[in-house]
């Protein structure tokens, strides 16, 4: 039912309802993610302009950079974050990494307000002797951002990948698409694994609402 509203508010292009009158209140947010642009969102329904500083070309965050586009359609994703930056004054200003081509004195002295929502865009070194300094061994982060940017350059036959949690499964999932993973078992595709956590996430749910819930599998 959700995505049914949600794919409906899409198609007939919904817009949100109209914003209060501005407070005179401006605040700055550092990073055009999911934090971001829900902070904009959020204040501009309570009156207060906003401007978007975000250091890639493009809003989105991790939706965009940090996940594979055949997990999220980037026509959705574009449309979603039209809908918020539409609803005037929200500013959006790319290409700009606040400390290099802009200071933070300079946002203290403009806006009423700074909010730094940069997100979590590093990911995690291995805790292994000459991990940095090892030619072959990138974040799993890295290897997406370079995969949703177009910069993606494999060279390996093989790849190895640490890890089994949402980012290892689009890794693979990737790596599998590059024609880098050959021994795959047919019955456990690695997008499968993503449909599991959803089933143990909504079951979860359901379960702190007072339901019994019994997970089973076949093997």
């Amino acid at each position: 039912m959700e995505q049914f509203i949600g794919d409906t508010a899409f198609q007939q292009r919904y817009r949100f309802e109209e914003p209060p009158e501005l407070s005179g209140k401006r605040v700055a947010i550092v990073g055009g993610g999911p934090a971001g642009l829900s902070a904009a969102y959020q204040l501009r329904r309570r009156g207060h302009a906003s401007t978007v500083f975000e250091m890639q070309d493009q809003l989105g965050g991790m939706f965009r950079y940090g996940i594979p586009g055949y997990r999220t359609p980037r026509d959705i994703l574009d449309r979603e974050i039209e809908r918020i930056t539409e609803l005037d004054p929200i500013d959006v200003r790319t290409g700009i990494r606040i400390g290099r081509d802009l200071s933070i004195e300079e946002l203290e002295a403009e806006f009423d307000a700074v909010l730094w929502s940069i997100g979590c865009q590093s990911g995690r070194d291995l805790p292994v002797d000459g991990w940095s300094d090892t030619e072959n061994c990138v974040s799993g982060v890295k290897f997406l951002e370079a995969f949703n940017t177009g910069r993606m350059q494999v060279g390996a036959e093989k790849v190895v990948c640490i890890g089994g949690g949402d980012t290892s499964v689009d890794v693979v999932s990737v790596a599998r698409r590059l024609g880098r993973i050959k021994n795959l078992n047919s019955q456990d595709p690695p997008e499968a694994v993503i449909g599991g956590y959803t089933a143990h996430d909504s079951a979860m749910a359901a379960m702190r609402q007072g339901a019994q819930v019994t997970l089973t599998a076949l093997f």
